[in-house]
């Protein structure tokens, strides 16, 4: 029997007499070859997590802080001027809604979280 017969056939054996790798080295093995890829990966991926909240905060922020000025600067304009820079502002409140719900079904688990502030 040959290397490419192993486990052919309901053959469960190690060619040549060999023992079955252990299911601990094989993993032990797995970590030397791909462990510190996986480490830098993960470690990437909370930075890139952490920014993406540091990104979505900010621009919520700045959403709130533009729909306040646009509604400090509707209290002087005239009424037809006024309903447009009210539409406005609610638009850019929507859009900020939009951004935080998006924010939430892109996080890991959010199938479990779906819409809670809904």
């Amino acid at each position: 029997m040959d290397v490419a017969s192993y486990g052919v056939n309901g053959r469960d054996e190690p060619p040549n007499g060999a023992q079955r790798p252990n299911v601990t080295e094989m993993q032990k093995v797995r970590d030397l070859l791909f462990g510190e890829a996986q480490r830098v990966t993960e470690q990437r991926l909370q930075l890139m997590e952490r920014r993406l909240g540091d990104i979505e905060g900010s621009i919520a922020s700045q959403l709130r802080q533009i729909t306040r000025r646009l509604d400090e600067i509707s209290v002087d304009m005239p009424a037809n001027q006024r309903a447009a820079m009210l539409s406005l502002s609610r638009a850019v409140s929507g859009l900020g809604e939009e951004i935080a719900r998006l924010a939430i079904d892109d996080m890991p688990g959010a199938a479990n979280h779906a819409h809670k502030t809904e």
